[in-house]
């Protein structure tokens, strides 16, 4: 119950007490009749709209922006290096020799160089931001047999990656083998090959020796074998350099947007709308971004339009970035910006379904013309091609139908705080509405119980409707309109509503005359006050 309610029935209580005090203990009983607020709201633009969306001009009038990426194309999509195997067996085919520690394995070492398919995309340089070497190497040797694994042109701060491991003594029955496995985390590796005039080509140097520490001679049979598998595992690119290839993405998304999310229904009629979009290319590439259909939804409502603009349908030439740092960047995006706004697009179509998703469908191609850069095509692990929009909505629209609400509390009926025993007998309502919106209002109140559960509604048109605040002769409101609602409550209602914890207050806005655009403005609110003029009757236990 209200504070200020249950003050007035305790106090009402002790001097009916104080008057009626019986001495043959009987319990009295008294009607007191207490006028108290019941529930009080304020709503305005905020109750539908985030204070993060709305931007106040220096008049006060109220703007809704929206600022988000609404499509990004990354490196995964781009350049994907998937995980490889590479798996060598090296066989003896010596009758027999023997050797001492420390003497090479004749069988086996080389340079050998890799070739990768890459799946249309040539690099000629890679830098590894993470990533994986695992060997398992395995020796019907009986004797321990050390490796040394070079690659030449895979380096981290100068230094060529390099290992050397110890295989244990084995059988050609049973295989001595040892797994490792070596972080790549840092290494740029030159994939151009021994003559650097090649791509995707790794290049590795490895021999083997019987180990010095071998305490004699070991004979080589013929048949020994030395097998060497070798496997990049959770590539992860950090920077990359070469031709990446020519062919089209096509993607179809939807994309939530929360904007209007607090907006149950009604129609808007917006006169002027803008949109930025940003289109940002971070890749070494060329381009080109067709989309074919921008569309917005109200899944709430089923409303849908599809946007008309220049855009839709052509190609954009989006240029490749600079490969020089910006702030926050290694490389410097290329822009290409467009303006959709209510003289060139049906934009404000698209807002006026008050949506909550955007619909896009696009196709992106890669190099359409060819190998323009001659292998010189760049990415970084930041690099995108991205769609930021920026929205700007002035609030200055038609509105019919357009609802506002919000929850408030609400308690009427017996006291917990008190030991009498009271009860509601009759009551009358009276709703004190001062409207600073340039708009009717079509009013009602749903009261709810403890579990949300709704057990009436309070007002009866068209005994509901709020009018308008009056305006000047720019439309901006003057002052306040105060209104006084009477709502009478019969008794079976009385006690519907003792049961009532929480009140939904529900607006509707309807602008008069019709097809008038009114400017919001921050000080634009209604303020609502519910008194009750009731009597209850107290009974003494």
């Amino acid at each position: 119950m209200h504070k200020t309610l249950r003050i007035a029935i305790s106090l009402a209580l002790i001097i009916a007490i104080g008057l009626s005090c019986r001495k043959d203990g009987t319990g009295p009983s008294w009607d007191v009749e207490i006028l108290a607020p019941l529930l009080r709201a304020e709503l305005s633009l905020q109750n539908i709209i985030a204070d993060s969306l709305l931007s106040t001009a220096p008049d006060s009038a109220l703007s809704i922006v929206y600022n988000g990426t609404a499509y990004r194309f990354s490196l995964d999509t781009l350049v994907n290096i998937p995980d490889e195997t590479v798996q060598q067996t090296f066989i003896s085919p010596l009758v027999s020799a023997y050797l001492q520690p420390g003497d090479p394995i004749p069988f086996f070492g080389s340079q050998q160089e890799t070739k990768y398919d890459l799946k249309g995309v040539e690099l000629k340089q890679v830098k590894i931001r993470s990533g994986w070497l695992t060997f398992e190497l395995s020796s019907s040797i009986q004797e321990i047999v050390d490796l040394n694994y070079l690659m030449p042109d895979a380096t981290k701060a100068g230094v060529p990656f390099s290992i050397t491991e110890s295989i244990p003594a084995g059988t050609q029955t049973i295989q001595a083998t040892i797994t490792r496995s070596y972080d790549l985390s840092g290494y740029t590796i030159d994939m151009r090959g021994v003559n650097l005039n090649n791509y995707n080509t790794m290049v590795a140097q490895f021999t083997a020796n019987i180990s010095p520490s071998a305490t004699d001679s070991v004979v080589i049979n013929q048949g020994d074998k030395f097998d060497m598998k070798y496997t990049f595992t959770d590539i992860e690119t950090e920077f990359a350099i070469g031709y990446f290839g020519s062919y089209s993405i096509s993607n179809s998304y939807t994309e939530p947007i929360d904007i209007f999310k607090n907006i149950p229904s009604g129609y808007l009629n917006i006169d002027s709308i803008r949109m930025n979009m940003k289109i940002e290319n971070g890749f070494g590439i060329d381009a080109q971004l067709r989309i074919d259909t921008l569309k917005s939804i109200n899944t709430t409502a089923g409303g849908s339009a599809a946007l008309t603009h220049s855009l839709i349908g052509n190609a954009i030439n989006l240029t490749r970035a600079l490969n020089f740092a910006s702030p926050g960047y290694p490389f410097t995006y290329s822009e290409y910006n467009i303006t959709v706004n209510t003289n060139n697009s049906n934009i404000n179509a698209l807002v006026e379904t008050l949506p909550d998703q955007f619909q896009y469908a696009l196709v992106m191609d890669i190099n359409p013309f060819g190998n323009n850069s001659y292998g010189n095509d760049f990415l970084y692990y930041a690099s995108d091609v991205k769609i930021s929009v920026d929205l700007n909505v002035p609030a200055r629209f038609e509105a019919n139908g357009l609802t506002i609400a919000d929850t408030v509390d609400f308690d009427l009926g017996k006291d917990p705080g008190t030991e009498h025993e009271t009860t509601i007998i009759e009551g009358f309502f009276y709703l004190y509405a001062d409207n600073g919106f340039p708009f009717d209002a079509r009013l009602q109140i749903y009261l709810y119980d403890e579990s949300f559960a709704i057990i009436d509604s309070l007002m009866v048109p068209p005994n509901n409707i709020i009018t308008a605040a009056p305006v000047d002769l720019s439309n901006k409101v003057i002052t306040k309109f105060q209104s006084r609602l009477d709502i009478p409550v019969d008794d079976e209602k009385m006690i519907l509503f003792e049961q009532a914890k929480k009140a939904l207050v529900k607006i509707v806005f309807s602008t008069k005359p019709n097809n008038q655009i009114m400017t919001i403005y921050s000080d634009y609110q209604i303020n609502l006050k519910l008194v009750g003029d009731i009597t209850y009757r107290a009974k003494v236990n």
